[in-house]
C-alpha cells in the first residue's frame, strides 16, 4: 500500500491514518450508492485463491 499511495521507504502505518480509510473492496463491488469522499480509498479485495480443501460433509 505504501508503494501505491505513499512513500515506500516510510515507517508510518497507513492503515491507522486519521486522514485515510483503506477499504478492501472495489468501487464496482460497493455499488453506486456507496459513500465516496477524499478519505476513503478502495485498495482492491483482500482475498487470495482459496486453498484446496476437503469436500463439504
Amino acid at each position: 500500500m505504501r508503494s501505491r499511495i505513499g512513500d515506500p521507504s516510510g515507517t508510518a502505518e497507513p492503515r491507522f491514518s486519521p486522514h485515510l480509510v483503506p477499504v478492501f473492496s472495489t468501487p464496482e463491488f460497493e455499488g453506486p450508492d456507496a459513500r465516496r469522499d477524499g478519505q476513503i480509498r478502495c485498495v482492491g479485495p483482500s482475498s487470495v485463491d482459496r486453498p484446496a480443501g476437503s469436500d463439504f460433509p
